[in-house]
């Protein structure tokens, strides 16, 4: 649970700058693990009796919290670039400021169209409907429920050249 919340707390687009410290995050994480924990239902859950499969479910949860956290990523970015479009196509190209956030030159648009959406995240309560969102995750996929088979991961863990050299 607090290895999908950790990874989608650290990829949303207020959290992933270079603004908040690696422990406010994780902090955070940990924190909005004990509330939601007793909310949610363990029923469905399956934990894993050995290593690889311990290994395994991180490796799932990561990824679902990774899937997650580029979907809500994936909006306020492409919100981004719609104001970098606009900003090239008005003219306003050559006005380019550092974004301390993202550590490049960005379009004073893209800049503006950005903390506006946040603005209109924020005062919409997003932030609630997001909360929200994370604990019906939890409902639809719960903990273990996309785990990996235990042999499966033991014979890629025990040959992991054949698996790189592809890469």
């Amino acid at each position: 649970m607090l290895t999908r919340l950790s990874v989608m707390i650290f990829m949303l687009p207020f959290f992933n700058t270079r603004v908040f410290p690696v422990l406010v995050k994780a902090g955070f994480s940990l924190l909005l693990t004990i509330v939601l924990f007793p909310v949610l239902s363990m029923e469905n859950a399956r934990f894993p009796d050995s290593m690889t499969a311990f290994a395994g479910l991180m490796a799932v949860e990561l990824t679902v919290g990774m899937i997650l956290g580029l979907m809500i990523l994936a909006v306020f970015e492409g919100i981004r670039l719609m104001g970098q479009v606009v900003g090239f196509e008005t003219g306003f190209a050559i006005a380019n400021v550092f974004d301390p956030q993202s550590g490049a030159q960005i379009s004073l648009l893209a800049n503006f169209a950005f903390f506006v959406s946040m603005v209109l995240f924020l005062l919409f309560n997003g932030h609630h409907i997001l909360i929200h969102a994370i604990k019906e995750s939890f409902d639809i996929l719960p903990v273990g429920s996309m785990a990996p088979d235990p042999a499966l991961v033991g014979i890629m863990l025990s040959k992991p050249e054949r698996y790189l050299s592809s890469l």
